[in-house]
């Protein structure tokens, strides 16, 4: 059961599914198997046929994972006509997403995004400090990295500026440099990919028409004002060049998958957030922990803070900064590209039952 050969059963079962999904379906598959493998010369399927130990096994994964894992499998029974084993794990998932649902209801952070939540003004100490690390890394005791540090580093600085700015799922990992020009051409056959569109004496464009809710918004596109996401762009697009990707392993040169983006979040916001753990947080190695920052996380982040400025702006009666902090909530949900009261329902969380416990001091 190793990835490849799981990729194909998947491809093979559904054709008209898209790679990547199939790809992860491998991925999630593969992992699970190797761990009720350890033991075993020969990895096989046979641990598929006892679903308690697999639902023993998911219970110490997020509700999310275990729903992914189980859609997975899921796949995997269907595709070996195994039909009678898969009603069981069909069951179970049902029964996993009633819980998402449940846990999406309730407007508080739980589990391990109460564990890796970090107020909006910290993230962007964080980005600050990544400035300084990519730009000044002598001044900041950071001249040891070496190259791929240097530029996977650079990467996810670029990527959190992005982020606190369009805060969209994983799209941005598959961006690719376009000329207005090739653009233009692209567009009259039907956009279909994400780009960062490059136009002469004109503001770079953001085109994405590659996103979870594409067939409900078509291709959503923002002019990027922003002065210090303009100056990485052009730097970038000079670097890169025209119809190249944004992002590419620094070794290999291979563009980033989308589920890249939120593994280099969370890798390096862990390693620059383990020292404001207050007590420290250390793994079984000794190694301290930080916050691990996904786009998702980052997402309920910006939305907190924006609503959290709206209802400080209602209780003094600065009906002005109201309004304006009410737009850019509803421009957060186009940007996303979900309906508003999504972004209300699903989105929306505190630390507390009260949100006014979560009010910082200035």
């Amino acid at each position: 059961m190793d990835r490849q050969s799981l990729k194909k059963i998947f491809g093979d079962y559904n054709p008209n599914r898209k790679e990547i999904t199939n790809d992860q379906y491998a991925l999630r598959l593969s992992k699970l198997a190797n761990d009720f493998n350890k033991d075993n010369d020969v990895i096989t399927d046979d641990f598929l046929n006892e679903p308690e130990k697999v639902f023993d096994y998911l219970k110490e994964k997020p509700k999310t994972t275990s729903a992914n894992i189980l859609y997975a499998v899921i796949g995997y029974l269907e595709a070996k006509d195994q039909d009678t084993l898969a009603k069981i794990y069909r069951l179970k998932k049902e029964m996993t997403d009633e819980g998402i649902k449940s846990d999406y209801s309730k407007k508080v952070f739980l589990g391990k995004q109460k564990d890796n939540y970090l107020p909006y003004e910290q993230v962007i100490r964080m980005v600050d400090r990544l400035d300084d690390l990519c730009d000044t890394p002598a001044k900041v005791n950071a001249s040891h990295l070496d190259e791929w540090e240097k530029q996977e580093m650079n990467n996810v600085r670029f990527l959190f500026k992005l982020y606190l700015r369009y805060p969209k799922r994983n799209e941005f990992g598959t961006l690719k440099f376009i000329s207005w020009m090739d653009y233009k051409k692209k567009a009259k056959l039907g956009l279909t990919e994400n780009y960062i569109v490059m136009r002469t004496k004109h503001k770079p464009k953001l085109s994405l028409s590659d996103y979870k809710t594409s067939k409900t918004y078509g291709t959503l596109t923002y002019d990027v004002n922003d002065k210090v996401l303009k100056k990485l762009i052009n730097q970038y697009y000079k670097e890169k060049g025209n119809g190249e990707y944004v992002f590419t392993l620094p070794k290999t040169k291979e563009p980033w998958k989308k589920y890249y983006v939120s593994q280099m979040m969370t890798k390096w916001s862990n390693r620059l957030t383990a020292d404001v753990r207050d007590p420290p947080v250390y793994d079984d190695k000794g190694q301290p922990i930080g916050h691990k920052i996904s786009t998702t996380l980052l997402y309920k982040i910006i939305v907190q803070e924006a609503e959290k400025k709206l209802q400080r702006s209602l209780n003094e009666n600065d009906f002005d900064d109201a309004v304006v902090f009410n737009d850019l909530l509803t421009d957060y949900a186009k940007i996303r590209g979900h309906h508003k009261k999504t972004q209300k329902g699903i989105y929306s969380k505190t630390l507390s039952q009260n949100p006014e416990n979560n009010l910082p001091d200035s």
